[in-house]
């Protein structure tokens, strides 16, 4: 990422953590106990390179240090880099770098601007040919995502190969405008019309990773989110929606779409069992016009969901 972008991102983080009420510990979507690392990360720090590290050997004190959580398209028909039963122990001695796809590769580089050392991407903190430790992580994922200290989210990417920085995310606003000018008793006005910026319902809820049924959990109950869009980068956490074009907020009318944002906002400003009525349902019909790849997984993750 460039300075000026983790510049924002630094921002975002800092002012979210210590500043938002809704965000902070015991509320929403994050809460009081302390969290620990999930059964499984990715040590980004190893002196032999990325490896897979498998927590219930560390110390107490190493449990407890903040991670992050990857969500991403795998992508259809193609081979993924993931752990099985055959390479657990190699995964664990060194992640080969040769087979890594870009969008982990990107993740990296952003964690390492957050300055965390961990982070949790399912294909491989997973063993994914063990269909025991594929439904207790599953059962798991709400908490990973809970706890996690952010979700980086490749949301312009149909595959884990395309990479999280799609385009150069520039701080570079459409050079082509139109300027109109006006003259009445003396008077001059002008007014200069710019073409759009990237919006919230084109770079992220007509992306093709929000159009994912697991995604729609990752997003209900993840913290804070950095979002890496097609032509922009997008933060989202309970008490602000905001891009590099508009940092300090987007404006309620364009999130009105977003069953999310619905769901976020009638938490905050309903009571419960006003809240259970007016979101529940429309949270389960637009989960059901979400994709998934194996058909089996849908009422199992409609089952993690609830909890």
């Amino acid at each position: 990422m460039q300075a000026i972008m983790r510049s924002f991102v630094a921002d975002w983080v800092s002012t979210c953590r210590d500043s938002h009420a809704d965000c902070g510990p015991g509320r929403i979507r994050s809460h009081a106990r302390t969290s620990t690392l999930p059964t499984r990360v990715i040590d980004l720090e190893s002196s032999d390179g990325p490896r897979l590290f498998i927590t219930k050997e560390a110390s107490t004190d190493l449990r407890l240090q903040p991670y992050t959580a990857l969500s991403h398209c795998w992508g259809a028909g193609a081979e993924h880099l993931t752990t099985t039963q055959a390479n657990l122990e190699q995964m664990v001695r060194g992640i080969p770098m040769e087979e890594m796809p870009q969008t982990y590769l990107d993740a990296f580089k952003v964690n390492q601007s957050l300055g965390v050392r961990y982070i949790w991407i399912d294909a491989l903190c997973i063993v994914q040919d063990d269909q025991y430790d594929w439904q207790f992580e599953s059962a798991r994922m709400c908490d990973v995502y809970r706890d996690a200290y952010c979700t980086i989210a490749a949301n312009a990417a149909q595959s884990s190969g395309q990479g999280c920085f799609i385009k150069k995310h520039e701080l570079i606003l459409p050079a082509d405008s139109c300027r109109l000018v006006a003259e009445e008793d003396g008077h001059r006005s002008v007014i200069v019309l710019l073409p759009p910026r990237p919006s919230w319902k084109n770079q992220i809820l007509s992306s093709p990773l929000n159009s994912r049924a697991w995604v729609l959990q990752e997003r209900l109950i993840s913290p804070r989110i950095l979002h890496f869009a097609k032509d922009a980068i997008f933060w989202e956490c309970l008490e602000l929606k905001s891009s590099q074009f508009e940092p300090n907020g987007i404006h309620d009318v364009e999130l009105l779409a977003d069953p999310v944002s619905y769901y976020t906002y009638s938490l905050r400003n309903l009571t419960v069992e006003e809240c259970a009525r007016s979101v529940w349902l429309q949270l389960v019909q637009h989960y059901t016009k979400l994709g998934i790849t194996k058909v089996e997984d849908r009422l199992w993750l409609f089952r993690v969901s609830r909890r």
